[in-house]
C-alpha cells in the first residue's frame, strides 16, 4: 500500500491570524466608510482585519478594515466570570464600487430598525 505524501514548503514570513466568529462581535452603527463594533476580544489599533458581511439575502462579502479605536467599554457576567466589551472603530480601506453598493444595501436593509 502506497502512501500519498502532501508536500510542504517552508516560507520565509511567519503569518498570524485570529479568526472572530460572528456571535463575538455586534455591530452598532455602519456607514460608507467605518463601523462600530462591540466585541470581548481586544482588537489593537492600527490592526488591518478582513471583514466578512452578510445580508438579508444571505449575499456575503469581504471587506479590509483598520482598527481605528478600541476601548473598554463596561464588562459583563457570562459564565460566572466578567468579561470585558471594548468598543472598536473599523474603518474601511479602499472600497471598490461593488464594496460600495453592498454597503449602501445592507445600511438601507437596517435603517429603519
Amino acid at each position: 500500500m502506497v502512501k500519498n505524501e502532501v508536500k510542504r514548503y517552508r516560507t520565509d514570513t511567519i503569518k498570524r491570524g485570529r479568526v472572530i466568529y460572528s456571535n463575538d462581535i455586534s455591530i452598532k452603527k455602519i456607514s460608507d466608510s467605518e463601523m462600530s463594533l462591540e466585541t470581548s476580544l481586544r482588537i489593537n489599533t492600527n490592526s488591518v482585519h478582513k471583514i466578512e458581511l452578510v445580508n438579508k439575502n444571505n449575499e456575503k462579502i469581504k471587506l479590509t478594515g483598520e482598527a481605528i479605536s478600541s476601548l473598554l467599554r463596561r464588562t459583563q457576567r457570562k459564565d460566572g466570570d466578567n468579561v470585558p466589551i471594548y468598543e472598536v472603530g473599523i474603518k474601511f480601506i479602499e472600497l471598490s464600487d461593488v464594496e460600495k453598493r453592498f454597503l449602501d444595501k445592507l445600511k438601507s436593509e437596517h435603517a429603519n430598525k
